[in-house]
């Protein structure tokens, strides 16, 4: 792969959680990975290759979700935040298993539907927003362990 489509910046897309920024950051990949798959190795015409990587990204971000939930769920971030977050979680991977299914069926208008989701609502809506909303619940897991220290 040349230049990717999209490049992780920490201070942009940080959540201040190492594996979630992690898993951010592999998520950034795959996706594109299937930004060059699409547009410059044959796209819907190589279904065999598009459905693999589509199946990696919906694995990966089922996985990746379930994580960040339980993150969550273990901080002190409001319930009706991470129900609200869930159910956006639970949007987005019905909306990018639509996107398979349109791939499947060879809909030559789904990578001008999918491409624009996947790195404006996914990536700018999603991590640089919603994600955003929790970074001050989540600390270090041994931070907590570390006695208030005076100033």
């Amino acid at each position: 792969m040349n230049k990717p489509y999209f490049v992780w910046d920490a201070e942009l897309y940080s959540v201040g959680d190492a594996t979630i920024d992690q898993q951010h950051q592999r998520l950034l990949t795959v996706m594109n990975h299937l930004y060059v798959l699409i547009r410059q190795q044959g796209g819907i015409t190589n279904i065999a290759g598009t459905a693999a990587m589509m199946q990696e990204l919906i694995q990966f971000i089922i996985e990746h979700f379930s994580y960040e939930e339980q993150r969550l769920q273990e901080s002190t971030y409001p319930l009706d935040s991470l129900a609200r977050h869930r159910a956006e979680h639970n949007g987005f991977v019905a909306k990018v298993q639509g996107f398979e299914q349109r791939l499947q069926d060879a809909d030559p208008t789904v990578l001008d539907d999918m491409l624009p989701y996947l790195y404006g609502d996914w990536l700018i809506q999603h991590i640089c927003g919603t994600d955003m909303a929790y970074r001050d619940y989540l600390r270090p897991a041994d931070a907590a362990l570390v006695p208030d220290q005076p100033a």
